[in-house]
């Protein structure tokens, strides 16, 4: 018979009777549907329990008394002793135990319909009756805003999983975006899948080797296949597919919505959802201990706010305090230039991003912006290499580069301050030996990277007059002092604005400047 036919028979709910099945008190056949077949002994089986449980025997003697552990006259026997505690009220239901115990009657020739006619005439107190109907259930798809709760625990996990490996690995960050809202929607959009792509691949090897998420563990709601296994792999990632394209519609604004409220109508109303169709999918009461262990998950996330550490941890360069080699601080200074923002990318075309080699030289050199709206490539390029000085055990104590800019022969003034607070601050940064205690001061603002202050300094000296120099200690690179130098200077006068220069022949003039940084002792 059905599950419906037994409900018919019994009395009981189904979320009763799964609650026993799952229990080990029942064990029914299976159809080639998959179907559950109960038959007339397990009509018999719940009829005893549900006589038993209203006698308020609890369900370790019933299973004793299934396995034949226990005689049923001795369990009686027992219950009567208990009940005889609260005789006013629990006097008819102590002599019908005796009635019974004194029949002789075993577990398996117990007759339980004319005990529960009778047990129906005088009812226990509320603080006293077992009603297995209502206490000893367990439902099919119940608690909506649980189920809720655990899959957002879990994709909240997810996603901090999948931003360490975005940042932390893949270094991917959307750093050439200059726009906040085009930033802040692929940074939301990027989350969201992201989290997904996790769970799709980490929630099935849970469910299928575990049998629970956090989330699922922590609400104690639980996933089996119809037999009461876990789920293969291949089944848990379909059944995690479907939740994300129909139970959240991908995420996309109100289809969202619309899919969340079509499954929370779906539970309040018990009905399987579609990614549960032949699995079972239990609910069981979480207890205040895991509901208090969620709360303080949630507390921690929130406090903790692990994202944001992510994305700052994201920005501390590979060595962040020295001594450093030569080749450490060409790999700061790499990942620097492809770490930070570039704010000029889009707006003047896509800028390259200078490489530097272990030696100082340039792999990439950084660019050159002459002429509107796009960066030149030069044959030669302006920049000399990175000259490293080193102390006896080769540690790097400064640097020193030399830059030629040539004038635009298509405008009048020679731009200084673009060039040199674009590329400079990163060297600057790479060596500084305070870089273990920050992170990313600068990530809102181009012009707050570690460094800046130290070359916009540099840009008052007067680069028309050969042998002028300025040297400046850092305030935000601590212990970096930098120096410029003007080597040789012709064909140019004073404007007025530092670091612009007038071209007295518009690309004829002749600059070469030295940057030096030492670190401080």
């Amino acid at each position: 018979m059905t599950i419906k036919e037994l409900e018919q028979r019994t009395g009981l709910p189904r979320t009763s009777v799964r609650f026993y099945e799952q229990e080990g008190f029942l064990h029914p056949e299976r159809r080639e549907n998959n179907y559950r077949d109960y038959s007339e002994e397990d009509v018999r089986t719940l009829k005893k329990i549900k006589l038993l449980r209203q006698l308020s025997l609890d369900l370790e003697d019933i299973r004793r008394l299934q396995a034949g552990e226990l005689p049923l006259g001795q369990a009686l026997s027992e219950q009567a002793l208990v009940l005889e505690g609260d005789r006013a009220d629990l006097e008819r239901y102590a002599q019908v135990c005796e009635e019974l115990s004194r029949a002789g009657t075993t577990y398996e020739s117990l007759e339980p319909e004319p005990w529960l006619t009778a047990l129906e005439e005088e009812s226990l107190p509320l603080s006293r009756r077992v009603d297995p109907a209502k206490q000893d259930t367990i439902a099919a798809a119940p608690y909506p805003w649980r189920r809720f709760f655990a899959r957002a625990l879990d994709w909240a996990l997810a996603a901090i999983l999948w931003t360490a490996f975005r940042l932390l690995v893949l270094r991917w960050d959307w750093a050439g975006w200059d726009a906040d809202a085009l930033y802040g929607y692929a940074d939301a959009a990027s989350l969201w899948l992201g989290g997904w792509l996790v769970l799709l691949i980490l929630e099935p090897i849970l469910l299928c080797t575990w049998g629970y998420t956090p989330g699922k563990w922590l609400l104690r709601l639980r996933v089996r296949r119809g037999d009461g296994d876990k789920l293969t792999w291949r089944r848990a990632q379909l059944r995690t597919l479907l939740v994300w394209l129909r139970g959240t519609g991908l995420g996309i604004p109100l289809l969202n919505l619309l899919c969340l409220a079509a499954g929370f109508a779906a539970c309040r109303r018990d009905k399987v959802l579609p990614w549960d169709r032949g699995l079972e999918y239990t609910a069981r009461p979480a207890g205040a201990a895991r509901t208090g262990a969620f709360v303080l998950a949630v507390l921690l996330l929130w406090a903790v706010r692990p994202l944001d550490r992510i994305d700052d941890w994201s920005y501390r360069i590979p060595h962040p305090s020295g001594p450093l080699t030569p080749a450490q601080v060409a790999e700061n200074y790499n990942f620097l230039e492809q770490r930070m923002p570039q704010p000029w990318s889009g707006v003047f075309g896509e800028r390259p991003i200078p490489v530097l080699n272990e030696d100082g030289s340039w792999a990439v050199p950084p660019p050159v912006y002459l002429e509107q709206w796009h960066w030149v490539d030069l044959e030669d390029s302006e920049w000399g290499p990175v000259e490293f000085t080193t102390d006896e055990a080769g540690y790097v104590t400064g640097f020193s580069v030399t830059w030629s800019p040539k004038g635009n022969p298509h405008q009048e003034t020679l731009d200084l301050w673009f060039s040199m607070t674009e590329f400079l601050p990163h060297l600057f940064s790479a060596i500084s030996p305070g870089g273990a205690d920050w992170s990313a001061p600068w990530r809102d603002c181009a012009n707050h990277r570690d460094g800046f202050d130290l070359v916009r300094a540099l840009d008052q000296v007067n680069f028309t007059q050969a042998g002028s120099s300025l040297s400046v200690s850092g305030r935000q690179t601590e212990g970096v002092t930098a120096q410029v130098e003007v080597l040789s200077s012709a064909g140019y006068q004073l404007t007025g604005e530092n670091g612009r220069l007038l071209q007295e022949t518009p690309g004829a003039g002749e600059l070469t400047l030295r940057f030096t940084a030492f670190l401080d002792h």
